[in-house]
């Protein structure tokens, strides 16, 4: 049961971060890190 409330915390803290990215000025930054997540999952 622990290890499912950290996974769910886990997935909150990165909805944060995404909400920080997506509201300050490093907003390109966000997006080459999620194009560069995308590419990872779906690359080669």
């Amino acid at each position: 049961m622990p290890e499912v409330v950290s996974i769910y915390d886990f997935i909150w803290f990165l909805f944060y971060l995404l909400s920080l990215i997506w509201k300050s000025p490093f907003f390109f930054l966000g997006q080459y890190l999620l194009t560069r997540l995308i590419c990872l999952d779906f690359g080669p």
